[in-house]
């Protein structure tokens, strides 16, 4: 360790002392301080006594067992911002989850590198101590964090990839189950990420939270698609743990709207987008993540999606439609057929999401059904119509009847073929010019 760098406080909760003893050594060498103990009930006790900078935790404690001592750690520390290691020897998937739902911020599988670890739990200590842009629940940097390190990336001239991740249904979740939940379901998911890392990926990856639930993780194109799977395999299998029994038996959740309709939610899921493809600026890379996660939602989510327009394969030219189709299964279904005709169909399950999505992407059209939530299909095109920016883009109702007043209209149920006319007669003028340009709308290539 130089003169000049930071010395820390680590305790290592280990019932077996040759664990104890290397990681100990290891600290000591680079000059930081360790508090040893052995069991779970002296592991909170020092907690609370010492005010460690990092803990260690092992998951055959005893006394205590690994999973309660996470829980008292994170009440112990304050505000929850004392990172926690757990360490196992052959556990399977459905325990590590467990203990990262208890509030551990990484997973070590024994044997590990020393080195590694450590190295990683100072670099971490570093960030907190010089108040970098941490989130506190996740302990991840943030939206600053993340512009230095794609500059640096960028400046390396080293191909690489980014993950952008995000959790579907959680506004929904946090309404049903309680904000509490929603921070302890976001603290896992950054958890997934770093085991995900740590199992899959390389040792200069960068993890970090763009804010809310978008998590960031920057790795080399060809260990993408494997942190990503394992991002998407350990929230799967997590995630059952946030639900009552009932709730996983059913499959969804019975959630309340304003105006008093109830609807089934699906559980929480985790969709990821992986852009590869080399652009110059982090603006761009973010507009890559943003358009195909859409993608991956309007095909129900839970899922992650190589950028096919990335040098992994090239996508072809389709026009974008923005849909707002209330009903998630139909609107994924759709979606697939839409697809198959030539079209790049976005989803949304409201009227306001549906909005947002138009001004965003600028699509060549959109289609509302006429019984959105939140905003009606027909008061959504009138919107539009108010709003420069989207005020020429052609609109289309999906009516049970026709719903009057000049406005465009297709039948309900929606015939895929019949959309596909009706969508390349009032968007015939801007296919065209796409064709003219070679393009997608606004740059979407």
């Amino acid at each position: 360790m130089t003169k000049d760098a930071q010395r820390f406080k680590f305790l290592i909760a280990d019932a077996d002392k040759h664990t104890r003893k290397i990681l100990t050594d290891a600290l000591k060498a680079r000059g930081h301080r360790v508090v040893e103990v052995s069991d779970g009930v002296s592991a909170i006790g020092a907690a609370g006594r010492e005010r460690p900078d990092f803990v260690f935790v092992d998951r055959g404690l005893p006394k205590l067992d690994c999973a309660k001592a996470c829980r008292h750690l994170k009440e112990e520390a304050s505000e929850g911002d004392i990172p926690i290691a757990v360490m196992t020897a052959r556990a399977d998937d459905e325990e590590v989850v467990a203990l990262l739902s208890a509030g551990a911020d990484f997973h070590v599988a024994k044997p590990f590198s020393v080195a590694e670890a450590v190295g990683r739990a100072e670099a971490l200590c570093q960030r907190l101590s010089r108040g970098d842009d941490v989130d506190p629940t996740t302990l991840l940097p943030g939206s600053s964090g993340i512009a230095r390190e794609f500059r640096a990336r960028t400046r390396a001239e080293k191909p690489f990839a980014y993950l952008c991740a995000d959790i579907d249904n959680l506004r929904t979740f946090n309404e049903s189950a309680g904000f509490a939940a929603g921070d302890r379901l976001i603290h896992f998911t950054a958890a997934i990420a770093r085991t995900a890392v740590l199992e899959r990926g390389g040792k200069d990856d960068f993890i970090g939270q763009a804010g809310g639930d978008d998590f960031i993780v920057i790795t080399g194109r060809d260990r993408a698609q494997p942190v990503a799977a394992r991002m998407t395999e350990l929230f799967e299998k997590g995630r059952a743990g946030f639900y009552s029994d009932e709730e996983r038996e059913r499959g969804y959740v019975i959630s309340q709207t304003r105006s008093g309709d109830l609807l089934e939610v699906p559980l929480v899921s985790l969709s990821i987008a992986v852009v590869t493809k080399r652009v110059g600026s982090l603006g761009e890379f973010w507009q890559n993540a943003m358009e195909l996660r859409s993608f991956i939602k309007s095909r129900g989510g839970g899922q992650y999606v190589v950028d096919r327009r990335s040098p992994l394969g090239k996508r072809g030219t389709m026009p974008v439609v923005v849909a707002g189709i209330g009903d998630q299964r139909d609107a994924v279904r759709l979606a697939c057929r839409m697809e198959d005709l030539g079209w790049r169909f976005f989803t949304a399950n409201d009227g306001a999401t549906a909005l947002k999505l138009t001004h965003r992407l600028k699509p060549v059209a959109v289609i509302f059904d006429e019984d959105l939530p939140l905003i009606k299909g027909e008061d959504a095109v009138r919107l539009m119509r108010m709003n420069p920016p989207t005020s020429s883009i052609p609109a289309v109702i999906a009516a049970e009847r026709d719903p009057g007043g000049g406005l465009e209209w297709v039948g309900k149920p929606v015939d895929p073929r019949e959309l596909d006319r009706r969508l390349r007669e009032v968007a015939a003028a801007r296919i065209s010019e796409m064709a003219a340009e070679g393009g997608t709308p606004d740059g979407q290539d």
